[in-house]
């Protein structure tokens, strides 16, 4: 963990705190770091709470979501990826759709930077794909929660073809996966 100085450390905190309690949510206010920068988060804050409430509900690993949010965002609620991936958990346009669509909920792509409805999705998602390849095992050469994790990062139709055989899924799949489940995710908490 790297050491910022104090008054960095309280004005990133205290950014983070005021977008996650904010009512009326919006891209403009002030956000957290860019997710290049690694920020010790603080255990008691606002969006940490929120994501293993996440992750309790939907009966994920908090670890496991806790790392995917400090790696895919930083924590970093308005964050967007370069392939349209948006919030905390950086949930593609399209997932966000089929997942909004299966949930049957009527939330917009624009909601998709609200940090609570961003975990929910994300979540949702992670434990369709954990089930997804949990009835699938039988084919596949690692455990469920490992397929769902690289699947959430490359693909579920990529993780199905590869049967999650390591050598025949990217490396970079492969270190993103131990990240996760080994707990070794950026910003961890």
């Amino acid at each position: 963990m790297r050491v910022l100085h104090p008054l960095l450390a309280a004005a990133i905190l205290a950014s983070t705190a005021l977008v996650a309690q904010a009512p009326g949510y919006s891209p403009d206010m002030p956000a957290a770091p860019s997710p290049r920068v690694v920020v010790p988060v603080a255990p008691e804050n606002p969006l940490v709470s929120m994501a293993r409430a996440s992750a309790r509900r939907w009966g994920l690993p908090e670890a496991a979501v806790l790392a995917i949010v400090a790696r895919e965002s930083g924590w970093n609620p308005a964050t967007t990826g370069s392939a349209g991936e948006m919030g905390l958990m950086q949930v593609m346009p399209s997932t966000w759709d089929w997942t909004v669509r299966r949930l049957g909920v009527a939330w917009t792509r624009r909601q998709a930077l609200d940090p609570a409805r961003n975990l929910e999705v994300g979540c949702a998602h992670l434990r369709w794909l954990w089930e997804y390849f949990w009835e699938r095992r039988a084919r596949m050469s690692c455990g469920s929660l490992d397929a769902a994790v690289m699947a959430y990062n490359w693909g579920q139709a990529n993780v199905a073809r590869a049967r999650g055989r390591d050598r025949w899924t990217p490396r970079s799949v492969r270190r993103y996966r131990d990240a996760i489940l080994l707990g070794r995710g950026r910003g961890d908490v």
